[in-house]
C-alpha cells in the first residue's frame, strides 16, 4: 500500500532559470523544475549548497521571493516561501509571456529593434496558441 501525500497547493512543472541568494549574499543559477504558491524546487545547483532552513531569495524574471530552504542535497533544493504568491501569478503560460515580453523590452532599451521584434512576435504567438488561434502572419 502507498501513502498519498496531500499537497497544500497545487504544483506546476516548470523549466525555467532562476537566481537563488543565500545568506552573505552568495548567488547561483538554477533550474526552477517545479512551482506552486508555497514554494518551488530548483535544481541544476551545479554544487552551491543551501543548508537547510538558510533564508533565501529567489528571483524569478523580476519577481523576487523570500524564503527558506527545506531541504537541499547541493544539486536540488526546495524551498519554501515566506508569503504564498497569488495563483495568477502562478501560471506557467503567464510567466512564459512575461520572461518573453521582459526580452523585449531588454531587447528595445538595448536599441535591437529586431531583436525585440522577434520577442514580441514570440509572445503573440504564445497568446494566440493558448486561445486556440493560429497567427496567419507574423510582424
Amino acid at each position: 500500500m502507498t501513502a498519498t501525500l496531500a499537497r497544500a497547493h497545487e504544483r506546476y512543472a516548470m523549466r525555467q532559470v532562476v537566481r537563488i541568494k543565500g545568506s552573505g549574499g552568495r548567488t547561483a543559477e538554477g533550474l526552477m523544475i517545479d512551482l506552486s504558491s508555497g514554494g518551488c524546487q530548483i535544481s541544476n545547483l551545479g554544487g552551491a549548497a543551501y543548508a537547510a532552513d538558510e533564508a533565501v531569495t529567489v528571483e524569478i524574471g523580476k519577481l523576487k521571493v523570500t524564503g527558506r530552504v527545506r531541504w537541499g542535497n547541493g544539486r536540488i533544493s526546495g524551498v519554501q516561501f515566506d508569503s504564498p504568491i497569488p495563483a495568477e501569478q502562478l501560471d506557467p503560460r503567464a510567466l512564459e509571456l512575461r520572461r518573453l515580453l521582459d526580452q523585449a523590452l531588454k531587447s528595445a532599451e538595448e536599441l535591437d529593434l529586431n531583436l525585440c521584434a522577434i520577442h514580441l512576435d514570440q509572445a503573440l504567438a504564445a497568446v494566440l496558441s493558448d486561445l486556440g488561434l493560429l497567427a496567419q502572419d507574423t510582424f
